[in-house]
């Protein structure tokens, strides 16, 4: 982030510490062994996992959804270089770097060039880093709010936000959308699958934008706080149906994910000091960093220290500050294509 560009009165601090908070769930999710712990302070974390992607996908198309309605073709050019660049760079990143594993370690983690092709093309290539198919279901569902916006007026395309949500959720619920995608490949059928399931979350991160409605909630805040904390535990309680899907699809998740994403922007940590402020960017920096970077750098671990005994939470902690670590020294190098890998 740079110093020029920031002003410290604009940015929600609770959205950052979130995106950090998420970007760690992400390697739980990956890496932890919840069966190692059986203590109660755990529970959060695990519960959490499954939220990381649909809280991540609303903070992305709130943040986005000025973009839509600017419809300027450069401004939003820009902004799918600005996706594109992390999915292609890392991909080739990867594949690289596991090519010289294999070289000199032999540790066949690669099958050959149709990796990098499908991490590339789908961003779920199972011998590099699936968890890129998130950004690739941004890319697209960007590109089609973006022409929904494009040939409509505001109120004409926001009806057809809604009508898109209401056929995902007709795919998702009759089965079809499971029919059509979950006999295909691996590194096709969850990117796929998942685009439908991706939707209604982006639609709800749009319209809390379009509609002002978090910063409405800033008027009865307390409450509102209340109100989230209270739903968030009532919903664990709820015997939500139980669909054959890619992991996202039903209403469980969007219910929930409205619980965190309105909290956490509501925390009013804008009254802080101005110091601690600086200390909070600098700690929830490089989210979409660690997001992509951490499969490379778990590998790495296992590859040069296989003998580390850390259990697998502690593991996930010294992953992620590894992870900021190798961002941070990335965005030290002073190119801004580089930099846009990490930030």
């Amino acid at each position: 982030m740079s110093k020029k560009t920031i002003d410290y009165n604009r940015i929600n601090y609770g959205f950052s510490l979130l995106k950090m908070l998420l970007a760690f769930e992400v390697l739980l999710g990956h890496f932890a062994i919840w069966d190692e712990y059986d203590t109660i302070l755990i529970w959060p974390f695990r519960e959490l996992v499954s939220l990381a992607v649909p809280c991540f996908v609303i903070l992305s198309f709130y943040l986005m959804a000025r973009s839509f309605l600017a419809r300027d073709p450069q401004k939003f050019k820009t902004r799918l270089i600005r996706l594109l660049i992390p999915q292609i760079g890392w991909a080739i990143i990867y594949y690289i770097i596991y090519l010289l594993l294999d070289l000199f370690l032999h540790t066949k983690l690669t099958a050959g060039p149709q990796d990098l092709f499908w991490q590339t093309l789908t961003g779920h290539s199972r011998n590099l880093n699936p968890s890129m198919w998130y950004q690739v279901d941004v890319i697209v569902i960007s590109i089609l709010f973006y022409f929904i916006f494009k040939y409509l007026d505001d109120k004409k395309a926001y009806l057809s936000l809604i009508g898109l949500l209401l056929f995902s959720y007709f795919m998702q619920l009759s089965g079809i959308n499971r029919a059509l995608f979950g006999e295909l490949e691996f590194e096709l059928k969850y990117p796929l699958g998942r685009i439908l399931e991706m939707i209604p979350f982006a639609v709800i991160g749009f319209s809390l934008k379009y509609f002002n409605i978090l910063e409405k909630l800033k008027k009865h805040r307390y409450i509102v706080m209340a109100a989230c904390g209270i739903l968030f535990f009532v919903g664990f309680n709820i015997p939500w149906p139980a669909y054959k899907d890619f992991g996202f699809s039903g209403f469980a998740k969007p219910y929930l994910a409205l619980c965190i994403v309105p909290f956490a922007f509501l925390v009013p940590l804008e009254y802080l000091p101005l110091t601690i402020k600086k200390v909070i960017l600098k700690i929830t920096d490089y989210s979409l960093g660690i997001y992509c970077i951490h499969r490379l750098i778990n590998t790495l671990l296992y590859a040069f220290i296989p003998g580390i005994t850390l259990h697998s939470i502690e593991r996930c902690i010294l992953l992620y500050i590894v992870c900021y670590a190798v961002c941070w020294l990335i965005e030290r190098i002073p190119n801004k294509t580089v930099k846009q890998l990490v930030n």
